[in-house]
This record gives structure tokens, C-alpha cells and sequence, in this order.
């Protein structure tokens, strides 16, 4: 594996995960400079004032010119966009990673668009919050955290092997696994989860919601989250989002019959299978 370090990278959407990344790089020292690419500039203005960047920058294909590494942590379709208008901008040789939370539609963006010269590595880092922005971001966001990295067919494994690397640098564990795989996995552990909180927060009347204690907003807390953001997430994983869900509605229609029958024992048999594997989880 060549040395890991890099000269000049560039950050695309330095945001909770992008500008987190930036500030470990540049206290692992991995990275000498890193250009951060915004839409706005006040976060261009926060990801400087933390140290997430050395730079910041808004023409977009003028920063990836000359770098050798290119990060992109902008919402799922931006990511899309990004590919196909860097596409032939970046140098050969160049190692391209996205942090994007659905993998397929982006690794065939990346295909389809990208310089055959470079590197392309899809990942995936399984940590963050419902709070978006530089200002939220933290040097050990991804330590003890676990990191999906998809190998697309072909792949340099050189590239492969450094992009493995960089993360175990951030204190993340690397997993590796296909992008079928893992846009499976996010839809049921990640994606569910926030339609579930979007909609218990949607079926409690407003005027009931200041009687809301510990439990509701322990529930719900991601539906806080960055409503485009999401909304992208969920229409690029349609098809395993859809199927997480028919998974949910037979386990509410088992619960909302043995309620409806006011059938205890078999009550009680969901509530012991969820709290088994609820206890079984760590944290």
C-alpha cells in the first residue's frame, strides 16, 4: 500500500460528516491541505472557524484541479451531480471516496462518470446526529463507530486498501460489503427508524405534543434531522425502503391484533422477542 498521505484534498459538503473528517485528517496529519466546497458561504465560514479546512472554495471543479484526494459528503443526489461535473476535471490517479448513506445508485454515478484514471471507493461511516453543520462537527465523531466500504467491481485494490485504511486512522471499523448488501442493512437499522419518528411525531395532535417526556423524545429525536437530506436518502433506496416497511406493518398488524383480541399471551410474546433483542444490542 503506497504511503498514506495526500497533498491536497478536497471536501465536498463539509458539513457534520464532511467537516468531522476534515478535522481528524488534519490532526492525523494524513492530509496537508483540504479544500472545503460549499453552496453557502457561512458554512465555508464554520468549517474554517472550527480547523475543519484550510480553504475554502465555490467553484468546484477549480478545487478538485491538481487534487489527489476528493471527498464527497454532500446529500445522496448532490453526490450524483457532483460525479458527473468532476468527471473529467480530476487527475489521473486521483482516489475518489463518498460518504453518501446508499450506495448502488451512487457506485453506477461513479461508473458512469468518472475518469477511468481514478479511484472511485463508496463508504459509508455509521455515526452522526439529527444536528447538521460544521458547527456540530467533532474530531472523534467516528472513533468506536463502524464504517461500510464498498469495493465496486474492478476496483484499484490499492485504492481499495487506503480508503480501509484512512477510516481505522478516524477510530471507525471498517466493514466491507456489497452495495446490494448494504442498502438492505441501512434501509431496516437507519432509514426505518427515521419514517418511524417522522410518523409517531405526525400522529400526536400539536396541542398534545407539550406533554411529550423522556420516551417520545428519546423516540423521535431523528425526525430532527435535515429534511432534504432525507428525503433523499429514503428515494434512493426506494425499493429496500418499501420492503423494510411491508416487514414493519406485519409486525404492528401482529401487535394491533393481539391488543384488538385483548390477547395477553401472545402480547406478551412481542414484547419479550423485542425486548430480547433490544438487550442483547450494546448501548
Amino acid at each position: 500500500m503506497k504511503t498514506l498521505k495526500f497533498k491536497k484534498t478536497v471536501i465536498v459538503g463539509p458539513g457534520l460528516i464532511g467537516a468531522s473528517l476534515g478535522l481528524c485528517l488534519r490532526k492525523t496529519g494524513i492530509c496537508r491541505e483540504i479544500i472545503g466546497v460549499a453552496r453557502h458561504d457561512a458554512t465555508i465560514r464554520k468549517a474554517l472557524k472550527i480547523g475543519a479546512i484550510s480553504k475554502g472554495e465555490a467553484d468546484l471543479k477549480k478545487a478538485v484541479s491538481g487534487a489527489d484526494l476528493v471527498i464527497l459528503a454532500a446529500p445522496v443526489n448532490a453526490i450524483k451531480d457532483v460525479l458527473r461535473d468532476i468527471g473529467k476535471k480530476i487527475e489521473s490517479g486521483c482516489l475518489v471516496f463518498d460518504v453518501g448513506s446508499t450506495k448502488k445508485e451512487i457506485l453506477a454515478a461513479a461508473k458512469k462518470f468518472l475518469n477511468k484514471n481514478s479511484f472511485f471507493i463508496g463508504t459509508h461511516p455509521m455515526a452522526g446526529s439529527e444536528k447538521s453543520g460544521p458547527e456540530f462537527a467533532r474530531a472523534d465523531l467516528f472513533r468506536d463507530s463502524i464504517t461500510f466500504v464498498v469495493r465496486p467491481a474492478g476496483a484499484d485494490k490499492d485504492a481499495f486498501s487506503r480508503v480501509c485504511a484512512l477510516w481505522q486512522k478516524t477510530g471507525s471499523r471498517v466493514h466491507e460489503i456489497k452495495a446490494q448488501e448494504h442498502d438492505s442493512i441501512v434501509a431496516q437499522i437507519s432509514h426505518l427508524p427515521h419514517i418511524l419518528s417522522a410518523a409517531l411525531v405526525n400522529s400526536v395532535a400539536p396541542a398534545r405534543l407539550k406533554f411529550a417526556a423522556g420516551g417520545f423524545k428519546d423516540t423521535t429525536r431523528i425526525a430532527g434531522g435535515e429534511i432534504n437530506m432525507w428525503a433523499d436518502i429514503l428515494l434512493t433506496n426506494k425499493k429496500e425502503v418499501l420492503r423494510s416497511l411491508f416487514s414493519l406493518e406485519k409486525e404492528i398488524a401482529r401487535i394491533k391484533k393481539s391488543v384488538s383480541a385483548g390477547n395477553t399471551a401472545a402480547l406478551l410474546r412481542e414484547l419479550k422477542a423485542a425486548k430480547q433483542k433490544r438487550d442483547s444490542l450494546n448501548g
